[in-house]
């Protein structure tokens, strides 16, 4: 099954959009997160590497990492 993997801040975590799935302290994924809801419209499997805080050059180093 094809699936989307995608890098980010808190944007891409789904911070604030459901305060009981995506907490900062706990790392967890909101899955009203932007990702989650294309994959689902597309029917593909989800990696949302979301990370609340992260940087252009953090995001840059887990990809080549």
């Amino acid at each position: 099954m094809p699936r989307l993997v995608a890098f980010g801040c808190s944007y891409t975590q789904g911070i604030g959009l459901s305060p009981d799935m995506a907490i900062p302290s706990t790392k967890k994924k909101s899955p009203l997160a932007w990702p989650q809801v294309t994959a689902d419209l597309l029917g593909m499997g989800c990696a949302n590497m979301g990370e609340g805080g992260a940087s252009a050059k953090m995001v840059a180093y887990k990809i080549t990492n």
